[in-house]
């Protein structure tokens, strides 16, 4: 029996230090998986960068 294939993340998480292009590789990872894209920013911070409950 054929062992079968790793299913592909559905997930993944990108950290590291500021300007260091995190933000572009998240990108086409999740171009590359067909995944989607959320900046952990945007959904952490209001306008005005007041901070969500």
């Amino acid at each position: 029996m054929k062992p079968s294939a790793p299913a592909l993340p559905q997930r993944i998480c990108v950290i590291g230090t500021s300007g260091t292009g995190k933000t572009t590789l998240a990108h086409q990872v999740s171009h590359s998986l067909m995944i989607p894209h959320f900046e952990l920013d945007s959904l952490y911070w209001e306008p005005n960068w007041v901070a969500t409950l």
